[in-house]
């Protein structure tokens, strides 16, 4: 009977820790991506004739002026169907407008070597772009004191962020997030060169609101100082005119929020509005509300 309530148990856990469990993990070390690179730069010094290196990328030159061609006659095809003439489509123009949109089409171009499970090709000499069979994708980017790890689901919708002390491998720090919207999720940590934890921060237990509950609170602080400002260009609107007004200005706002921690443990939002002529930044603490800081500064153009 206990053996059979431990497996109930079990199933009804199961979602709950699927979904909380939301940092992804490389299935590669970090040595396996300094040979990933030193593989790749050794096969190109090999095939050097038939591979050429333009704006960042390693391109088999033959698909890469294959593909040229097909979008020129792709984009031929277009005008003509549009109702030009064919004597007056010139193969400057073509080749004009094919590598102006070239990044669209290009990348089955790049050099790539296949494994087994994985496939990767090389930016410079310092970003490895890597594609699991599981179409999980992993950017490793070798960055000098700090290297990177960015890994992102099948279906694009979380991504993890590693950072690694490139002296000793140490792990620096940890993040995930949604994608595309950026909001931090799961746990944070961050070490010192040492392995010495200095930092966590778990975003889903440790904040009481959720973004749009904080946007709703910042809307509060910036209000006053949004009304006092339009009560000055115009001094003879009612108050329900100038409400109206703000009103207006806030469903034309871009408004960016994401959450933060302080060095006392305080959970932060720092809420950003790109209003019509003005930027505002503004922070404050989300378990009492209390307005840490406020910026407005004009947007010149």
């Amino acid at each position: 009977m206990m053996l059979r309530n431990l497996a109930l148990l079990s199933l009804i856990l199961l979602p709950f820790l699927a979904k909380t469990q939301h940092m992804m993990k490389s299935p590669f070390k970090l040595k396996d991506y300094e040979k990933m690179r030193e593989d790749y730069l050794d096969a190109v010094k090999k095939e050097e004739d038939k591979i050429v290196f333009e704006n960042h990328f390693y391109f088999i030159k033959s698909k890469k002026d294959s593909l040229i061609t097909l979008k020129k006659e792709e984009i031929r095809n277009k005008k003509i169907s549009e109702g030009k003439a064919p004597s007056e489509i010139k193969d400057e123009e073509l080749l004009s407008n094919a590598l102006f949109i070239i990044n669209s089409y290009i990348e089955p171009a790049y050099f790539r070597i296949r494994k087994n499970g994985y496939s990767y090709f090389l930016e410079n000499t310092d970003e490895l772009d890597i594609t699991t069979n599981e179409e999980m994708n992993i950017i490793y980017w070798f960055q000098g004191d700090t290297d990177s790890e960015f890994i992102t689901n099948k279906n694009k919708s979380l991504r993890t962020r590693n950072t690694y002390f490139h002296s000793n491998g140490q792990l620096k720090r940890t993040d995930t997030s949604k994608s595309p919207s950026g909001d931090a999720i799961g746990i944070s940590k961050e070490y010192d060169t040492n392995g010495k934890l200095i930092f966590t921060a778990n975003w889903d237990k440790e904040f009481r609101l959720n973004k749009e509950q904080a946007i709703k609170v910042s809307k509060k602080f910036m209000k006053e100082s949004i009304l006092k400002r339009l009560k000055n260009y115009n001094s003879q609107a009612t108050d329900s005119e100038l409400q109206l007004t703000f009103e207006n200005i806030l469903k034309k706002t871009e408004t960016l929020a994401f959450k933060d921690k302080s060095l006392e443990g305080i959970a932060i939002w720092h809420i950003e509005y790109n209003l019509p002529g003005r930027h505002i930044e503004l922070s404050f603490e989300d378990k009492s509300q209390k307005l840490i800081d406020m910026r407005s500064v004009p947007i010149i153009e």
